[in-house]
């Protein structure tokens, strides 16, 4: 069985700072959205019509057409909006983590200025 990759008290907190912005992201109303007085399209259903002027990158809202003055979900799946906001959220944590990780260890392995040497870093004086 495959174990799972040690993950640092720096990176742990770093993803939960990057995992918080997004969802703060996620949950603001679009700034074109904001100016639009409307109501959903129906027939969505309750996530997508939560999610319909939210959303980081996208919301379903740019996806949707209008037809006689009313917005229409049709020809477009928008459900799957929401969906694609989650994976490029995903793709950033995973960055962020790999990258945490990969600086940390970094950092541990680098030799202190004097232990090259042997002998403890000079004063300088």
């Amino acid at each position: 069985m495959a174990r799972l990759p040690k993950i640092h008290l720096a990176t742990a907190l770093v993803l939960v700072a990057t995992a918080t912005l997004l969802a703060w992201a996620n949950l603001q109303v679009g700034p074109v959205a904001r100016d639009f007085v409307g109501d959903t399209p129906p027939g969505l259903d309750p996530i997508t019509r939560f999610f319909f002027f939210r959303g980081w990158p996208l919301c379903p809202f740019q996806f949707c057409f209008f037809h006689h003055m009313q917005l229409s979900a049709d020809g477009f799946p928008v459900f799957l909006i929401p969906v694609f906001d989650l994976l490029i959220a995903g793709l950033i944590l995973f960055a962020v983590a790999r990258i945490c990780n990969w600086t940390i260890g970094r950092l541990r392995r680098r030799p202190a200025q004097g232990d090259a040497e042997g002998d403890a870093p000079s004063s300088g004086g």
